[in-house]
């Protein structure tokens, strides 16, 4: 069953991986040529319009922006977007559910069963809608960023925003072992699929235990060897990277005018 969604998976969307879409996010374009540290305060500026916005019409406007962003600056196909967000879905269903049955009256359907009652609430469903329009707007807003700016050049934004090193360095650690996760974890999940004769969810199961417990001994033990070697480079005078050019007006004007837009739509 897994390895079918995954085929699935890859077939929508091919670069799903680590990998690919590192290497994706690092092709030229006219958004991905923007400077990070406008991404950042781009980003951190829409987020917060979104979360104080009152209406849902914020976070439709953050989506479509992103969107646009992706589809034309970054010349991403829509269904490879649309995946990308679904896991927003996962995230607010729940929280949807609960936010319907559990809020006020009045009541848009009402369901009584013996002694169980079924009472959907009409703000509820109301408060439940917005909320999930500001997961999706958050959401899209954070994949129009990492999509379209490398991750070394957002830790050095970072660090010209004055963030902790020790913070920055703690980012730059993961995510250089994303890859060696990646691979790893790959490598482990084909000897165990060649190996294996069974079939079967319980099979599948244990499979899926064994070689999780398996890469989490492998990621402690690298872990080990990079923190030794962390500490014997410690003191070299590693050279920083800094921002020697400028912001490109052109880019300036673009995100100021997505703001615009966002910030047209917020009634507090």
């Amino acid at each position: 069953m897994a390895g079918r969604l995954h085929e699935l998976i890859h077939t929508a969307l091919r670069h799903h991986d680590v990998c690919a879409a590192d290497e994706a996010t690092w092709r030229q374009s006219w958004l991905a040529r923007a400077d990070a540290r406008l991404k950042l305060a781009f980003l951190c500026v829409a987020i917060v319009t979104n979360l104080v916005s009152a209406t849902w019409i914020t976070s439709a406007a953050a989506v479509a922006i992103s969107l646009v962003g992706l589809a034309l600056g970054q010349k991403r196909p829509l269904p490879g977007i649309a995946l990308r967000l679904v896991p927003a879905i996962f995230v607010v269903a729940p929280l949807v559910v609960i936010r319907s049955l559990m809020g006020p009256p009045p009541y848009v359907v009402e369901w009584d069963v013996g002694l169980f009652a079924l009472h959907v609430s009409g703000p509820g469903v109301a408060a439940s809608t917005l909320l999930a329009w500001k997961v999706a707007a958050g959401l899209s807003l954070v994949l129009l960023v990492v999509t379209t700016a490398p991750v070394p050049q957002v830790l050095d934004a970072l660090r010209w925003y004055r963030v902790p090193e020790p913070a920055i360095e703690v980012a730059s650690l993961m995510y250089r072992y994303f890859f060696v996760l990646a691979e790893e974890g790959e490598r482990l999940s084909n000897a165990q699929r060649l190996r294996s004769r069974k079939r079967g969810l319980l099979r599948h199961a244990q499979e899926l235990s064994t070689t999780i417990g398996s890469l989490l001994i492998r990621a402690y033990d690298r872990a080990e060897r990079v923190q030794g070697a962390q500490a014997l480079r410690t003191g070299t005078g590693l050279r920083r990277r800094t921002f020697r050019g400028s912001l490109r007006w052109d880019h300036v004007g673009a995100a100021a005018a997505a703001l615009s837009i966002l910030a047209s739509t917020v009634r507090l």
